[in-house]
C-alpha cells in the first residue's frame, strides 16, 4: 500500500511491479542512543541527498549535549520526502528505535520550512498519548527568515542596507521579544517604518509588495513556531535553527572517508556510523588534552584560590537568598519599564523621516525574582531554557 502511493521510488529503483523492496531503514548506535537518553531536550531534523546510489533521502536527527556539542541521535534512509513517509518515521520508527521513554522527554523539535516534514509532526502532537505530545515545534529561523527573504528580494548594494535591517527586525521577534505585548508594540512600529515615504522610495513598489506578501503568507501563519516568547520555558538551550542536523550532513560529506552517491545502502550506513564514531572520539580526545594541559589546574595555589572564590560565592548566594526570603517578593510578572530603540532611549522618533536612523525597537525590562517552594525563580526563564543560573 505504501509503495503504491509513491511512484517516484519505483522509477528510481530497478524494480518490477511484483518485486519487493526495503521501504525504509532507521538505525542508531548504542552510544548515540545512550547520549540521546542523557540529552533529549532538543532535536534538529533535516534531510539531504547524494548519499546512496538508490537516490534515497537521508534523514538525520541531531541533538546537543551538555557541552553544546552536536551528536547524531538517529539516521533514516527514506523512500521519498512525501508526508506519509514522515508520518511513519515520526509515528513508529523513531519512537521504537530511540525508546518510548526517551522520545516524550524531547522538549523541542527544529525543522526547516518543508511542510512534508512538519505537518505529520504537528498532526501527531495533537493526538492523545503521542510521544511528541509535549514537545514544542520550532521552525528554523535561518530558513524561514534569512534565506527566505534573501531569495525573495534583490541583493543589490543600494537595497542591501534596508533589507539587512528588515531581516534583523524580523529576527528580533524570534530572538529578543519576550511577550505578546512586546511583539504587538514592535510590529506596530515595523508597520510604521514600512509605511515611511523614505522606505517606500528606497525599496520601490515591487519589493514592498514582496515584503508585505512575506509577512502575510509566511510570517503571520508560522509566527508561533518562530517567536521566542512561545518557547520561553522550553529547555532547548536557545536552539532555533536546524544547524545541528546540517552540520552532521556537512561533516558526513566533507570528511576524509565521506559517504558517496555511488554507495549502496549498507556501505553508506557503515560509513556514516564510522564517521560519527571517529568525530566523537576526536572531539573527546581534544577536550581531554585541553583540560589536562590547561595551566590553571596545574598549579596548586591557583586551585586553592579558585576553591576559596567558589566557597565565597556560595556563601554570598546563600546570604542573597536569605535577603530575598525576608523580602518575599510577591509580584508574579516583570514590569515593562520603558521602550528603547537600538541607538538609545526613545519612545518615538522625533526627527524628519529622511534623516531617521535605522533602529528597530528593543525593550528594557524589570526582572522579578520569587521564592517558590524554597527555590529562587527568576522571570527571565534563563534557567528553564539553558539549565544554568541567570545573573539576576
Amino acid at each position: 500500500e505504501a509503495l503504491e502511493k509513491d511512484v517516484d521510488v519505483r522509477q528510481n529503483l530497478p524494480l518490477g511491479n511484483s518485486q519487493a523492496m526495503v521501504l525504509a531503514a532507521c538505525w542508531s548506535t548504542l552510544e548515540d542512543i545512550e547520549t540521546f537518553s542523557l540529552f533529549p531536550e532538543t532535536l534538529s531534523v533535516d534531510t539531504t541527498f547524494s548519499t546512496n546510489k538508490e537516490k534515497r533521502p537521508l534523514l538525520i536527527g541531531a541533538g546537543k549535549d551538555n557541552n553544546r556539542r552536536n551528536f547524531s541521535a538517529f539516521r533514516c534512509f527514506l523512500p521519498s520526502e512525501q508526508r506519509w513517509v514522515f508520518k511513519i518515521a515520526f509515528g513508529h520508527m523513531i519512537p521504537s528505535l530511540m525508546g518510548q521513554k526517551n522520545v516524550p522527554r524531547v522538549q523541542q523539535v527544529n525543522t526547516d520550512g518543508d511542510t512534508a516534514i512538519y505537518f505529520p509532526l504537528d498532526t501527531l502532537k495533537i493526538q492523545p498519548n503521542s510521544p511528541w505530545e509535549k514537545c514544542h515545534h520550532c521552525l528554523c529561523t535561518y530558513h524561514l527568515i534569512n534565506k527566505n527573504l534573501s531569495e525573495k528580494t534583490s541583493n543589490e548594494k543600494k537595497y542591501k542596507k534596508y533589507l539587512d535591517f528588515i531581516i534583523g527586525w524580523v529576527r528580533s521577534w524570534t530572538e529578543e521579544i519576550e511577550s505578546e505585548e512586546e511583539y504587538v508594540e514592535s510590529f506596530k512600529r515595523f508597520e510604521e517604518f514600512m509605511g515611511r515615504r523614505t522606505t517606500m522610495e528606497v525599496l520601490g513598489a515591487e519589493r514592498r509588495k514582496v515584503l508585505d506578501d512575506y509577512i502575510a503568507v509566511t510570517w503571520i501563519p508560522n509566527r508561533e513556531k518562530l517567536q521566542r516568547h512561545h518557547r520561553m520555558e522550553v529547555g532547548a538551550m536557545e536552539e532555533n535553527t536546524t544547524a545541528a542536523a546540517e552540520h552532521e550532513h556537512s561533516s558526513n560529506k566533507k570528511c576524509e572517508d565521506s559517504v558517496k552517491p555511488h554507495h549502496g545502502i549498507a556501505k553508506a550506513a557503515l560509513t556514516l556510523d564510522k564517521n560519527s564514531r571517529k568525530r566523537n572520539g576526536e572531539k573527546r580526545q581534544e577536550e581531554a588534552e585541553a583540560a589536562e594541559s590547561h595551566a590553571l589546574w596545574a598549579i596548586s595555589e591557583t586551585v586553592d584560590v579558585v576553591t576559596m572564590f567558589a566557597e565565597g560565592l556560595n556563601m554570598r548566594q546563600y546570604d542573597d537568598r536569605r535577603l530575598y526570603q525576608s523580602a518575599r517578593v510577591t509580584q508574579k510578572k516583570w514590569l515593562l519599564r520603558r521602550i528603547r530603540d537600538e541607538g538609545g532611549l526613545a519612545t518615538k522618533v522625533e526627527i524628519e523621516e529622511e534623516e531617521a536612523p535605522l533602529k528597530y525597537t528593543k525593550f528594557d525590562r524589570v526582572r522579578v525574582v520569587e521564592i517558590i517552594d524554597g527555590l529562587l525563580c527568576c522571570s527571565c526563564k534563563y534557567y528553564q531554557r539553558l539549565g544554568l543560573p541567570c545573573r539576576h
